[in-house]
């Protein structure tokens, strides 16, 4: 059986990654949602595709992690309703807030602001190319980007018009973008004993395999890696001239296809360590860390995880403070108690403060501490505008700690939450934030954690599951998270 046209396969695409978006980040209650809001955006007699009906809810999964409140979003939602031909649209708080909570406090989930930002802004190019490829000018996307997504930036508007083109073109082309070779890559290949290299390089791109319609760019993206290994390696002057051509043409071949990928498909084709994929998929498939609840993130809100209320009503324990006592106990910073936690497979930070603490106890940011040659931990640090730091270690000799580090080489940032204790003695959310540390500091976290996988246990994936397995606090099932991490110690700021 043949496999489907490219165009088809992406529309199929489309669907399928629609799907796993409602999935992913509503859970249990993403029919639930659905019922409630897709019939309020759209007209009665409107047949809208699982795709549209992801956009506005995408939106709103952006605004919401952003930080706007309720009504806002609420707001937004009733003018993409009059967009979509259905005004006068009521849209009820109680959906919204719905909304709110899957997204944010789904046992087993953490949420995420980049990945929000990846389905919104994939969603959204599919919208503007159908616009272009109704005719739509370019005077009036903007308006739509403008006053409907709130995007006003000139510099934003015109990244995501250029994205839109990009898109528009692609979708014109039966390739989608991949220029033909004019011979056989498979045979080409085999016949310079290149198969092997090949197939092995597909291994740097484990996610691809939810994203079908790419497998020619993956299988051409593979292909110019074998040859470009074997070109290191050297050779005769002839050989290396015929392949440094074959490899120009396959890179060239590529760039119409690679420079219109939406997010959603760019981070599907992201290079990755594949001993770190695999260890990654078997513990998601276990659910060896599958576990925990952040709170639902809205301000004022008392109700939080028993687990969370609990540490910040003990406060920083002793035994977690190896330096001596945080800076905020002399009374010149302000944050009580700083934990760090595990939701799903995810890093979850999280810091009491007191009402009264100074202004600059409500922002931080985030480093990456990779083990040291032939260490055994491993560690993040929170530095707030107080002048405060805590660190956090990893003990990679313990299971979880290994997983939930490996774990984070793979988030694209992590949710840090501010509890505020009130004049009451009570704690109530405060703000979420969505911390990423720089590029060059998670390309040292991985590169330390796969080197310290090969020192241990010789870059071995069998050698290392049973390591981590044997790690796990009563053999295999993980105990209270927050042990994992405590209140932190101080660290220099």
């Amino acid at each position: 059986m043949s496999p489907p046209a490219p165009r088809s396969a992406l529309a199929a695409w489309w669907d399928n990654r629609s799907r796993a978006y409602l999935r992913e980040n509503l859970g249990p209650v993403e029919s639930e949602v659905r019922a409630q809001l897709a019939p309020l955006l759209f007209p009665p007699a409107a047949e809208p595709t699982l795709p549209e009906v992801c956009l506005p809810l995408a939106f709103a999964h952006l605004r919401l992690l952003a930080g706007e409140e309720l009504n806002v979003v609420l707001r937004r939602l009733e003018g993409l309703a009059r967009l979509f031909g259905a005004p006068g649209a009521r849209v009820p708080v109680g959906a919204v807030y719905l909304l709110l909570t899957a997204l944010t406090s789904t046992p087993g989930r953490l949420s995420s602001l980049a990945r929000a930002q990846t389905a919104f802004f994939s969603l959204l190019l599919r919208r503007l190319a159908g616009l272009l490829d109704q005719g739509a000018g370019e005077d009036a996307i903007r308006r739509e980007l403008t006053e409907a997504w709130s995007i006003q930036a000139e510099q934003a508007a015109g990244l995501a018009l250029n994205g839109a083109r990009g898109l528009w073109r692609r979708l014109q082309d039966p390739g989608l973008g991949l220029r033909p070779l004019g011979f056989s890559l498979e045979e080409w290949l085999a016949a310079r004993d290149l198969a092997g290299a090949a197939a092995g390089a597909r291994r740097l791109f484990p996610a691809a395999g939810e994203h079908p319609h790419l497998a020619p760019l993956v299988e051409r993206l593979a292909a110019a890696e074998a040859i470009r290994g074997a070109l290191e390696r050297g050779g005769e002057p002839a050989r290396i001239a015929e392949w440094a051509g074959t490899h120009a043409l396959l890179l060239d071949s590529l760039r119409g296809a690679a420079e219109s990928l939406v997010p959603w498909e760019a981070e599907g084709l992201r290079p990755a360590v594949p001993l770190l994929s695999a260890l990654l998929g078997w513990s998601r498939r276990l659910g060896l860390l599958d576990q925990g609840e952040a709170p639902t993130a809205q301000p004022g809100r008392e109700r939080l995880p028993d687990r969370l209320r609990e540490f910040l009503a003990a406060g920083a324990p002793p035994a977690a403070i190896p330096s001596g006592p945080p800076l905020g106990e002399s009374g010149r910073g302000g944050v009580l108690a700083a934990g760090r936690f595990l939701v799903g497979s995810g890093t979850y930070l999280a810091a009491g403060v007191d009402a009264k603490a100074p202004s600059g106890a409500a922002s931080a940011s985030l480093s990456l501490e990779p083990p040291a040659a032939e260490g055994e931990e491993a560690a993040i640090a929170l530095r707030f505008g107080t002048g405060e730091a805590r660190r956090f270690p990893f003990r990679l000799s313990e299971g979880k700690d290994l997983l939930a580090a490996l774990h984070l080489g793979d988030q694209p940032d992590v949710r840090f939450d501010l509890i505020v204790r009130g004049e009451d003695g009570l704690w109530r959310f405060g703000a979420s934030f969505y911390l990423a540390p720089p590029p060059a500091e998670r390309e040292a976290w991985t590169r330390g954690l796969l080197e310290y996988l090969h020192l241990r246990h010789g870059g071995e994936e069998d050698r290392i599951k049973v390591a981590i397995l044997r790690g796990m606090p009563g053999g295999r099932e993980g105990g209270d998270v927050p042990s994992a991490g405590g209140s932190g110690g101080p660290v220099s700021p």
